[in-house]
């Protein structure tokens, strides 16, 4: 009897889950859907992108940058100690471009992450009215930044999130990361962040465009300079300013490829996945154990009961799941991505697990070869 009662809260958790998501991802609208408004401001806007060692995508992504369709706006690429061929790409692209301004970084201060100091030094060499600060592998669309200002203009949107198309060319990196989504989606609510009632929040590294005044007024990057989540703490900070907050698909208009690998994917997330929760073992078990208890092993559990009504509870299961995969806006996915939550999940668990271990045994975090303290890192959660 326990059992069957398990499948059904089980399943209707999972209801709950997939309305929430179908229905409140519907509220979040598409950049490229942005109509052009006549006689709006075209204010200046510097696009400051941190470089380290990025000549895999750099090439790529300015070619793009440089095709925009916008009169009034600079290029800041900050080159953090690459040593891949990065500053060579720097260097020809700054030659054949008079918008696209290079400054070297040559020694990182204490108290702060390399990707923090970079995007901060960016904005020290800027004068524009607006800041867009973007990663060194996004790909644009030729209208996307007219379009971000028309929408700030029109919403009075002071910081303006982008949620990027994220595609891989590994189907098992697209698997885990459709459901790394929903939970994204789930934690941070982008949906009600333009509500100023809600205490909901975001920011994303691929497009974070927010007005000068309101980045000064936060105390730019120097604010959070020692936290692995410099994107979200933008957007945490602007939202408890009390500055307008919006968020738009990406979807045809900015998009980038993640991770190329499963080991990437982990070891990318690895990095910042204790400091989204505080650097705080009793939430990281928590969390860990829920997405085992809700996630990971009811629907194996249920197939293998040998039990005919459990067994039909979760295909029930698998099959809302199905609909979750395929149904949500602006997010790649396939029905069968499904089939492989449970992995999926026991991947997400590994990597919550696999940084909290890491940084608490080395006491701090190692990134891109440098080495940042715990009791560093914990002044600024």
């Amino acid at each position: 009897m326990m059992a069957y009662l398990n499948a059904v809260l089980v399943l209707l958790a999972w209801l709950g889950i997939a309305v929430y998501l179908l229905v409140n991802g519907r509220r979040i609208g598409y950049l490229k859907a942005v109509q052009p408004t006549a006689h709006v401001p075209q204010p200046s806007i510097a696009l400051i992108i941190a470089v380290r060692n990025e000549a895999k995508n750099l090439r790529q992504a300015l070619n793009t940058l440089t095709g925009l369709h916008y009169p009034n706006y600079k290029i800041i690429l900050v080159d953090d100690g690459s040593t891949d061929g990065s500053r060579s790409i720097i260097e020809e692209f700054t030659a054949r471009y008079n918008h696209i301004e290079c400054i070297p970084i040559h020694a990182l201060p204490g108290g702060w992450m390399g990707k923090s100091y970079a995007l901060y030094q960016g904005y020290r060499h800027s004068s524009e009215h607006w800041l867009l600060f973007t990663d060194a592998d996004v790909r644009f669309s030729a209208d996307s930044l007219e379009k971000s200002i028309g929408y700030c203009h029109t919403t009075g949107a002071a910081h303006l999130t982008v949620l990027p198309y994220v595609r891989s060319r590994s189907w098992v990196v697209n698997c885990v990361n459709s459901f790394f989504q929903a939970l994204f989606y789930i934690r941070y609510r982008p949906w009600a962040t333009a509500d100023k009632n809600s205490d909901a929040y975001l920011g994303m590294g691929a497009f974070n465009l927010v007005h000068r005044d309101a980045y000064e007024t936060i105390g730019t990057h120097a604010r959070f300079a020692l936290h692995p989540n410099d994107d979200l703490k933008l957007g945490a900070h602007l939202k408890k300013a009390g500055f307008p907050q919006h968020v738009l698909y990406g979807k045809d208009s900015i998009s980038y490829e993640w991770y190329s690998s499963l080991k990437d994917f982990i070891t990318g997330l690895t990095k910042n996945a204790f400091s989204s929760v505080d650097y705080s073992i009793a939430r990281v078990t928590t969390n860990a154990l829920g997405a085992l208890l809700l996630f990971v092993l009811p629907v194996p559990g249920f197939l293998l009961s040998g039990d005919v009504i459990l067994q039909a509870v979760a295909v029930l299961i698998v099959l809302v799941q199905a609909i979750l995969m395929v149904g949500r806006k602006g997010v790649y996915g396939r029905w069968w991505y499904a089939l492989l939550i449970p992995f999926s999940a026991l991947v997400i668990v590994f990597i919550m697990l696999r940084s909290a271990v890491l940084i608490l045994a080395n006491n701090g975090l190692y990134w891109s070869k440098r080495f940042y303290r715990l009791n560093d890192l914990k002044k600024f959660r």
